[in-house]
């Protein structure tokens, strides 16, 4: 997940400007990726704070894709086991416990 952080040419740390400070590579499509991945991620939070968790779990997996982080990987889990959860209620005839714990 570290190598997302740098230039894909030269491998320099990724410093957030356009243009890689070795290589001068343009970083835009790959900031661009990023900032994609990102927006995933905060509407898989949106989506656990709203019940719906197999979206938070689509979303999160879809930012996953594109930029592994270990923080995206935690939400993955959590939308997936919560996903699952839920699914196990329904299937008991049980009711799900209330969202806003």
């Amino acid at each position: 997940m570290e190598a997302a952080n740098r230039c894909p040419v030269c491998q320099a740390r990724f410093r957030g400007a356009r243009f890689c400070s070795r290589c001068g590579v343009d970083l835009g499509p790959l900031m661009t990726l990023v900032a994609r991945a990102w927006k995933s991620r905060e509407a898989a939070r949106h989506a656990l704070g709203a019940g719906d968790f197999r979206q938070a779990e689509a979303l999160a997996a879809g930012a996953q894709k594109a930029h592994a982080t270990p923080e995206g990987d935690s939400l993955r889990l959590l939308g997936a086991w919560l996903n699952r959860l839920k699914s196990e209620y329904f299937e008991a005839g049980l009711e799900p416990p209330p969202q806003n714990l």
